[in-house]
């Protein structure tokens, strides 16, 4: 039974099924899957006889997961994306008549629009009608984010919502209650596990048996890429040949010069945590490598980010790319020898997750300010529905551009159940001044690890000063379309 490249692309014409432009035999199943915790098992899927069952078969994944499945029995295209939109699947449906989708926008398919696959949930496309039976853990999306693809399919279209993972999106709502004795322990405890378990998964290990002598981490120096590179350390110290990695930190920050660069708030961050880690684990090899960015650079390179971007087009998405994309390539100055050095990891731990779990945007702030503690519950399971029409496929994206990895280990699924299940004082506590009050539970691991633990939640492209180099004065909102992706 065929297994694909999931880099390559499909599509329905007038009832016949291609891949990559060449007819797929009709006799037999085909499917593209990439995830990061377990393999789908084909010939499960192969054994289920009706779209819904299928359906359900993919939506019981855990961790990051794309798809694209071909029934040439049911006359059924299965696509879908996980709860949190981690893997990019696109689709466009031009004047042609041609339904296409793909990991990436495909520039020889032109004068069309492109769009994001649907976070949590798998579409089951009759491909004879082009009719669509969408199959989701969600009851509905927030802010109408799936309108776009409903317009694909019109008249045809009907919505089925399977409460397959409601810890997953449900927050607790209580305020104080019963709590373990130490919940940030735990917490600390659950993203080692889990961060083990993202290099244990076949992605990883595919990477790491060809030879993978590294590991590298996205790192702001806030406190959830600190945590998160705490967790990367004792996750692989004493863990057979893991703990022989080296660990590249990579750190960017954007302006004219290496004066301008290292005042940058995520330059001054880096160089502190980093100055920690090397105390706690001096027995390890690792770096920090400092990607200086000057604007001609980031001129040069605009084209290649733009095309991994789309089809994202807003302001805060070009700044984001821009940043994730020098980021992964990993190219800056070791911090020690100032020699230029580039990490060849394929593996990016990140700490995406971490503003929605545990109350880290303005937002949740404002939401306190205005009703109390009693709302931020309701703000979070918000932010957590929202998560997956975000950053996740256009980092993905980013990501697969130069051939790396991302892995989320506050976003598996141990760890959101868990949080979830949390009373909200032991995640927050918004009467607290800024840097102290929000992401509360991840200061005090850090406390407990002798660490920064008290900088302010400050947005990436602020950090990085990737924002002041961008927009070059104009006053630009997050929202505002990008020209430099439009």
């Amino acid at each position: 039974m065929p297994q694909v490249n999931f880099k390559d692309f499909w599509s329905i014409d007038r009832g016949k099924v291609l891949f990559n432009a060449i007819f797929l035999d009709e006799k037999q199943s085909t499917i593209s899957f990439f995830g990061t915790s377990e393999k789908l098992d084909k010939p499960t899927l192969d054994s289920l006889q009706s779209a819904a069952e299928i359906s359900k078969a993919i939506l019981s994944m855990s961790s990051a997961w794309s798809v694209v499945y071909y029934r040439p029995d049911l006359r059924i295209l299965f696509i879908g994306r996980d709860l949190f939109g981690r893997l990019s699947l696109v689709c466009t449906y031009p004047d042609s008549g041609i339904f296409y989708v793909s990991s990436s926008v495909q520039r020889d398919i032109s004068d069309t629009i492109w769009i994001d696959v649907p976070y949590g949930q798998v579409s089951a496309i009759n491909v004879d009608l082009f009719e669509v039976d969408i199959f989701s853990y969600l009851e509905a999306y927030p802010d109408d984010q799936d309108r776009l693809y409903r317009e694909m399919f019109p008249g045809k279209y009907r919505y089925f919502w399977t409460d397959l993972k409601p810890g997953l999106l449900e927050v607790s709502p209580e305020v104080e209650g019963p709590e373990s004795s130490c919940p940030s322990e735990e917490l600390f405890q659950g993203l080692i596990q889990a961060t083990r378990r993202l290099l244990e998964c076949d992605s990883s290990q595919e990477i790491l048996n060809e030879g993978e002598n590294n590991l590298a981490i996205a790192f702001s120096g806030g406190v959830d890429s600190l945590l998160v590179a705490h967790g990367v350390f004792e996750s692989t110290s004493n863990y057979g040949s893991y703990s022989n990695l080296q660990i590249d930190l990579v750190n960017v920050a954007f302006g004219d010069d290496q004066s301008s660069c290292s005042k940058a708030p995520d330059r001054v961050r880096g160089l502190l945590g980093f100055s920690h880690l090397k105390q706690k684990y001096s027995n390890r090899k690792f770096r920090l490598i400092l990607a200086d960015i000057s604007e001609a650079e980031l001129h040069a390179n605009r084209p290649v980010i733009a095309k991994a971007a789309t089809p994202s087009t807003s302001v805060l998405d070009d700044s984001l790319a821009c940043v994730l994309w020098f980021i992964l390539r990993g190219t800056g100055l070791d911090s020690q020898t100032h020699e230029l050095v580039s990490s060849p990891s394929k593996l990016y731990f990140v700490g995406s997750g971490a503003d929605e779990l545990f109350a880290g945007y303005g937002r949740h702030r404002t939401r306190y300010d205005r009703d109390g503690h009693s709302t931020v519950a309701e703000e979070c399971a918000l932010e957590l529905r929202r998560l997956g029409s975000r950053n996740g496929g256009r980092d993905a994206r980013v990501a697969a551009q130069h051939g790396k990895l991302l892995l989320s280990p506050f976003l598996e699924e141990s760890i959101v159940g868990w949080a979830n299940s949390l009373p909200i004082l032991s995640k927050c506590d918004l009467s607290l001044p800024r840097g102290k009050g929000e992401k509360k539970i991840i200061r005090e691991a850090l406390i407990r690890l002798n660490s920064p633990h008290d900088a302010p939640k400050q947005a990436m492209q602020f950090g990085s000063r990737i924002a002041k180099m961008s927009n070059a004065g104009e006053k630009l909102k997050g929202s505002d379309i990008s020209k430099h992706l439009s």
